[in-house]
């Protein structure tokens, strides 16, 4: 059995509070999609042989918008990749190994909630950056 280690992070800048509580208690789809971020970072992590922390961040801004990222030092995706990352059927593992279609599937469950998914890597790991905007001013 391989264990890994995931340390999570939350920042607050300057005096705000999180206003998007409800949802990320309330939406099976958002439990879904966090565990798809951070199984893909897994799975990064053992192709890798790394024995670093996954990192979780949640980052609160100013203006209300919240940012999730999951970082892992795993094998990293190939820059000419990462313009495909999210496109049906696109993958970056070995054949047999998943059907392309996990984060896909994450970024229509994101924009569910008005969010959005990006990624980056420095060929050496790769942070997958779920955003949520600012709520609506009442």
């Amino acid at each position: 059995m391989v264990t890994f280690r995931i340390r999570f992070e939350l920042r607050a800048h300057g005096k705000s509070r999180p206003r998007h509580r409800n949802r990320w208690s309330v939406s099976d789809g958002l439990r879904t999609l966090n565990g798809k971020l951070l199984d893909n970072a897994r799975q990064a992590t053992l192709a890798a042989g790394s024995r670093e922390p996954i990192v979780v961040s949640l980052s609160a801004e100013p203006d209300g918008a919240l940012s999730l990222e999951v970082i892992d030092r795993g094998v990293g995706i190939p820059a000419a990749d990462l313009a495909h990352v999210g496109e049906p059927f696109f993958s970056t593992r070995e054949p047999g190994q998943g059907m392309g279609l996990g984060v896909y599937l994450a970024q229509g469950a994101a924009a569910l909630h008005g969010a959005a998914i990006s990624h980056r890597s420095d060929g050496v790991g790769t942070t997958a950056t779920l955003t949520f905007p600012p709520p609506p001013i009442a």
